[in-house]
């Protein structure tokens, strides 16, 4: 069907209850029209109870000591980060001539194409177009 591509997805959240009541019931009722999803429905609830029954395995014989021996073994975050260098907080002279760089292109930027020409000015208007007087 059309719509098996959007709800197989949703098949393993659905089997979680993991989805919201809108898209469960979206679900069930497109399990209901469609044999192939139901199939892969009723397959995946025979799997879950089927893991179900199986339990946590088992964890090898001493895991438990040879885990708190490595963590403990390990060093702190407080002595890790004392033999980390203390970086140089100096500004480099690339870095203040970057810094001076991107004053003049951000002040140039704000400015826009420069300042109003002399022959404007004197046009009597407000406005002065760079094509010359506004008349």
């Amino acid at each position: 069907m059309m719509f098996c591509a959007v709800v197989e997805p949703l098949l393993d959240l659905y089997l979680d209850d993991r989805l919201v009541p809108v898209q469960a019931r979206w679900v069930e009722k497109h399990a209901a029209r469609c044999h192939a999803c139901a199939a892969k429905l009723a397959a995946g609830r025979r799997l879950k109870a089927a893991l179900r029954g199986t339990g946590a395995p088992a964890m090898p014989d001493g895991f438990k000591a040879r885990l708190l021996a490595l963590a403990q073994a390990m060093p702190s975050a407080k002595a890790l980060a004392e033999e980390l260098p203390s970086p140089d907080l100096r500004p480099s002279a690339a870095l203040a001539f970057g810094l001076a760089a991107l004053a003049v292109f951000v002040s140039g930027s704000l400015l826009g194409p420069g300042l109003p020409s002399q022959a404007c000015s004197d046009s009597g208007s407000s406005v002065c177009f760079f094509g010359g007087r506004d008349k």
